[in-house]
C-alpha cells in the first residue's frame, strides 16, 4: 500500500511540477487514439464473422437472457433456431451460419460488453451487427490499456520510457489492428495488465 500511494504521489508531482512531460503524455496518447480510432468501422473489413460470435451472443443475452449465436461445434438438431444467410438489411456484409440456442461455446462476459454496445445503438439482432456499434467499446478499452503499459514501464523504467511505450503499443501494426477488432484478446489484455499493475505495486 505504501508503494502504491508514493506511485500516485510521483505521478501527481510530474503533473504539478513538469508540465511538458504532461503534455508530451497527452499528445501520444491523443495520437495514438486517433490512429486507433480513425474509421475502425472500415479497417480492417467488416465482414468477419468471428466478431459476430460474440456481437449475436452478447445482443441476445442482453436482449432476451439466453444466447444465440453461431457455432462449429457439435449441438444438438433441437438446439438450432436459424440456418440460413445472416446479412446486413439484405446486402453486404452477409455469410451462412447456423445459429443455436442456447449458444455455450464461451463465457459471457465479453459477449455482454459487444452484445451491450450493439443493444445501446439499437441494432437488430436478427441480421448483421454493424462493426462500428461492437467495435466501439474495444477503442476505448485498448486507449485504457495504452495507459495500463504507460503505467508500468514508468515504473519499472521511468517517465519517458513510459511514454515510448505507449507510442509502441500504440502505432505497432498488429496492435493496431487488434485494437480495432471486436474480439477478446484486447479485453483479455486490459485484464491482463490491471492484474500485473496491482500485484506489483503490492509486492
Amino acid at each position: 500500500m505504501k508503494k502504491y500511494i508514493n506511485f500516485i504521489k510521483s505521478l501527481k508531482n510530474i503533473v504539478k511540477t513538469q508540465p511538458f512531460k504532461i503534455s508530451a503524455l497527452l499528445m501520444v496518447f491523443l495520437f495514438t487514439f486517433i490512429l486507433r480510432a480513425h474509421n475502425y468501422e472500415r479497417t480492417p473489413t467488416p465482414s468477419h464473422l468471428d466478431e459476430q460470435l460474440y456481437a449475436l451472443s452478447g445482443i441476445y443475452l442482453v436482449e432476451t437472457g439466453t444466447p444465440v449465436s453461431w457455432s462449429t461445434l457439435d449441438y444438438p438438431k433441437s438446439a438450432e433456431v436459424f440456418k440460413g444467410v445472416l446479412s446486413y438489411k439484405g446486402g453486404d456484409p452477409s455469410a451462412s451460419v447456423t445459429l443455436y440456442k442456447p449458444w455455450l461455446d464461451e463465457p459471457p462476459l465479453f459477449s455482454l460488453l459487444v452484445g451491450e454496445a450493439a443493444h445501446l445503438f439499437h441494432a437488430d439482432r436478427s441480421g448483421w451487427i454493424p462493426s462500428s456499434f461492437i467495435r466501439f467499446p474495444i477503442i476505448l478499452v485498448s486507449a485504457l490499456t495504452s495507459i495500463l503499459v504507460f503505467l508500468i514501464a514508468m515504473e519499472v523504467s521511468g517517465f519517458w520510457t513510459g511514454v515510448l511505450s505507449m507510442l509502441i503499443y500504440g502505432t505497432e501494426p498488429i496492435m493496431v489492428f487488434a485494437s480495432r477488432t471486436a474480439m477478446p484478446e484486447t479485453l483479455i489484455a486490459f485484464f491482463f495488465l490491471s492484474n500485473y499493475l496491482s500485484s506489483f505495486e503490492i509486492s
